[in-house]
């Protein structure tokens, strides 16, 4: 069985957690992964956008680029930053 939740919505997406999450059939008993959305911008303040949604209970984001060179961008910048992972 599943455990998430992937917000289609752009742009503010707190009221939208905040009204899921209030409901009461939202599950309490157990961790579930929420994904949102962010768009790289090389002038973007990306990581303010991040705390954020992870501030609001986004725990996983899918980042958008508006190309290829935007995405090499992204990964110089911020993948040399995220925490390695044991591989399986």
């Amino acid at each position: 069985m599943a455990s998430g939740w992937v917000l289609l919505s752009r742009g503010d997406v707190r009221p939208v957690i905040e009204e899921a999450r209030a409901r009461p059939d939202w599950p309490r008993s157990r961790k579930i992964t929420i994904v949102g959305g962010a768009s790289f911008e090389p002038a973007d303040t990306l990581a303010e956008r991040l705390a954020q949604l992870e501030s609001w209970g986004v725990n996983y984001v899918r980042i958008t680029c508006a190309d290829a060179e935007q995405q090499a961008l992204f990964a110089s910048d911020y993948l040399r930053l995220a925490p390695a992972r044991p591989s399986r």
